[in-house]
């Protein structure tokens, strides 16, 4: 990881952070003790007779900062060059914990006991490095499985990277059942290490110089998506679950146009957006309106949407009548809309157009 690290400081991809270069010598570190390290599950004597994994210690780093600072980054060079780990998985908090809820609804049909830890062994069977990006816990429904879940998971010899804006204790302030969240935060640091990524640039931002794919109206948005796509696009609707919808103009299912109201102020999940854009190459929101604390539903929605396209990688275009730092001008969401507003500058760049290939 260190020599990629430095290849990519001397050609000039990566600006020098003092930072960036403390976690990396730390994940660097980290990556040289777990290449060593061969989870296994215990035999019966071993249980009998009380043997242990020589587990690594911490089990993982839990990486936050602000937005823009380089966690995922720092965790992708990790990840991409822990070259003899063979099971290891990198994937999306929302992502995963929408994999696990849809794993508990499959195992309770068949009855299983205790289906969180029948999931935890199928997870760990398959990986057993896995790298969180943007941890974030906002659903009661997640806060009270992560304990159990992951405690399966950490038993088992399982291995964690996070990165997330904020420290975990920060998450899920207000919260349906905080306390149990509380504990679980608790557990979760006595197994990990929590570092500061507390970087003093926002690297998205600094690379940012126009938004050319930005629209003053929906008319000049769709004309700008037929000039690309003219002759192939069809009106298509797709269906989520129950009276819910979306309608959108497809070029095939690389390129779609929607409009705001169709994805935001309807009843969608993470779930919803992974499904309906995880795969496109090209999306075009219309309408995109001035976001108040009486739209905070649809704020978060968006906020989540612009998470799951940003992680696929979905070349963006938009259109709106608002600066893209007066989309949002509520209170109630403003520390995770900055992550929002960040991701929305560099995803409406030409250098981030011309990058994601």
């Amino acid at each position: 990881m260190q020599n990629l690290y430095q290849q990519l400081l001397a050609d000039g991809s990566l600006h020098p952070d003092e930072k960036q270069k403390e976690i990396a010598k730390i994940l660097a570190d980290f990556q040289t003790q777990i290449e060593q390290y061969k989870p296994k599950k215990l035999s019966f004597l071993g249980k009998l007779f009380g043997a242990k994994q020589a587990m690594p210690n911490p089990q993982g780093y839990f990486i936050y900062g602000k937005v823009g600072r380089g966690k995922s980054m720092i965790m992708d060079l990790f990840y991409q060059t822990c070259d003899e780990i063979g099971k290891k998985q990198r994937i999306h908090f929302h992502e995963f914990m929408q994999n696990i809820h849809t794993y508990l609804a499959e195992h309770r049909k068949n009855n299983i006991a205790d289906p969180l830890k029948t999931i935890a062994q199928e997870y760990f069977n398959k990986a057993w490095l896995i790298c969180f990006d943007e941890y974030e816990v906002i659903d009661v429904a997640d806060a009270v499985i992560l304990m159990d879940l992951f405690k399966y998971l950490f038993d088992m010899g399982a291995v964690f990277i996070f990165t997330s804006n904020k420290p975990p204790i920060e998450h899920f302030k207000g919260g349906l059942q905080r306390t149990k969240y509380e504990q679980f935060v608790d557990y979760l640091q006595g197994k990990i290490e929590v570092l500061n990524l507390n970087s003093n640039t926002d690297y998205r931002t600094t690379k940012t110089t126009n938004y050319s794919h930005v629209y003053n109206t929906a008319k000049s948005l769709q004309s700008a998506y037929i000039k690309c796509f003219e002759g192939a696009s069809q009106n298509k609707q797709i269906k989520l679950g129950h009276n819910r919808y979306i309608n959108f103009i497809s070029y095939k299912p690389q390129a779609q146009l929607v409009d705001f109201n169709e994805v935001c102020t309807q009843k969608l999940s993470a779930k919803d957006y992974l499904k309906t854009f995880k795969n496109n190459e090209y999306l075009y929101i219309a309408n995109i309106p001035q976001l108040t604390d009486d739209e905070s539903d649809a704020t978060k929605r968006f906020i989540t949407l612009i998470d799951v396209l940003y992680e696929a990688k979905v070349k963006l275009f938009l259109s709106t009548k608002n600066n893209l730092e007066d989309i949002y001008i509520g209170k109630k969401h403003s520390f995770e809309f900055k992550r929002t507003l960040s991701r929305l500058k560099e995803m409406l760049s030409d250098e981030y157009h011309e990058t994601q290939t």
